[in-house]
């Protein structure tokens, strides 16, 4: 078997097989030496044995995901063609990434996902380090957002499904607080920077990777309570004004200051009731006589979206997006691997959270942020990074171990 990660659980399945069949030939008179000799030629051949457990065993690529991934990835480069604001090679650039992407999933199967957790440390320093220079320092040193935070959340969210796993196995409460301490570190370095949203996102994904640890509802509960009580006490204490007034004005009443805070709430809602039901139609997305809409084809590109296709565009874009999660999420819920498991659920929900905070924020449901649509707005970066966590998804459930089968040399059905 090429499949040197099984090579542990199929030997005890074989084990297990002879053992049985070796009682069953003892209790029909035959003696333990005759058994065994018998046990072991009604298995077959062993090069022959080898080979059928390495065709069953081989990983294989989990296509309704790669396809739901592609159907993702074409609407968002048909959302990003019709979106205004956008620069000419930007839809070039787009596709290269996603082309890239494409390619990095179909070659999924043939890595192992397992190997990341020898390098747990040092991509929880360097995600840590890139959160870090993401601050707007007091000295102007300001680290680019699109690439590092990008590269940060995706080496956290491998490193800290990690940590969770390591929860479960602490002897003690002292290394257990302290792996406690490491899961919340990049969630407060987040905040401290201002960058609530992606704290909010991060601990979002924290709180589905404890559940698919094994952590019980009501833990998980506890900790979202805690999560929106912190959440409140920051904004209390220690938010800068900047975020109070975007909170209040640009979210609760973006009337009381319709040409600052409030512009960009109220431009949307121009936008969205200028396309009705049905939409204006493709390229008709009404410059001239709407006010113009910053970011349009990133965080917000859900908007002339639906100004120009109407609900029937919106709704198929986001359709594509919910069956990735369903997918994703029915294919994790499989996974024998605890490490695998965890690491699924982190990454269903760090796509799901973006995903349900995009498509609220542009309906008033919840406050505009800089979060955008999962493989739809633009920016090469962070699909670079959607397209990394789903090719780990795939390796994943490629190398699922579920039930060991095993070929009776007799030509029957695998055991």
């Amino acid at each position: 078997m090429r499949r040197k990660e099984m090579h542990r659980e199929v030997a005890a399945e074989l084990q297990g097989h002879l053992e049985d069949l070796v009682a069953q030939l003892q209790e029909e008179g035959i003696n333990r030496d005759r058994a065994e000799e018998e046990a072991c030629h009604r298995l077959g051949e062993p090069g022959l044995l080898g080979r059928e457990l390495d065709r069953i065993h081989r990983p294989r690529l989990n296509w309704g995901l790669f396809l739901t991934v592609m159907l993702a990835a074409a609407g968002g480069l048909f959302a990003l063609a019709i979106a205004p604001g956008k620069r000419p090679g930007d839809i070039w650039f787009q596709g290269g990434v996603a082309l890239a992407g494409l390619v990095l999933t179909l070659l999924a199967p043939y890595f192992d996902y397992r190997l990341l957790v020898r390098y747990k440390t040092p991509l929880y320093i360097a995600g840590l380090a890139l959160v870090v220079l993401d601050f707007r320092l007091p000295g102007g040193a300001y680290f680019p957002a699109s690439v590092g935070l990008a590269a940060a959340l995706c080496f956290l969210v491998v490193s800290l499904a990690s940590l969770v796993v390591l929860l479960e196995k602490e002897p003690s409460w002292a290394l257990r607080a302290k792996t406690w301490g490491l899961c919340l570190l990049p969630v407060v370095l987040l905040i401290m920077g201002h960058t609530v949203v992606w704290a909010v996102v991060l601990g979002g994904t924290l709180l589905a990777m404890f559940r698919g640890a094994g952590f019980s509802r009501i833990k998980i509960i506890a900790g979202l309570v805690a999560g929106l009580l912190a959440a409140f006490l920051y904004l209390a204490t220690l938010a800068p004004p900047y975020i109070t007034t975007r909170l209040l004005y640009g979210w609760l009443k973006p009337l009381a200051d319709p040409t600052s805070a409030g512009y960009l709430l109220l431009t949307i809602r121009q936008h969205l009731a200028a396309g009705g039901t049905f939409g204006a139609g493709i390229g008709n997305d009404q410059a001239a006589l709407l006010p113009p809409l910053p970011e349009a084809s990133r965080e917000l590109i859900l908007a002339p979206v639906m100004q120009q296709t109407g609900w029937p565009g919106g709704l198929i874009l986001m359709t594509f997006l919910l069956a990735l999660l369903l997918f994703l999420f029915r294919a994790f819920n499989r996974t024998d691997d605890l490490y695998g498991r965890v690491l699924g659920y982190g990454i269903t929900a760090f796509l799901g959270i973006r995903f349900a905070w995009n498509t609220a924020m542009i309906f008033g449901l919840l406050p505009l942020a800089g979060i955008g649509l999962p493989f739809v707005s633009y920016g090469p970066s962070f699909l670079a990074l959607d397209f990394c966590l789903v090719a780990l998804a795939l390796n994943i459930t490629a190398r699922q171990p579920g039930r060991v089968l095993i070929p009776d040399g007799g030509g029957n059905d695998p055991i």
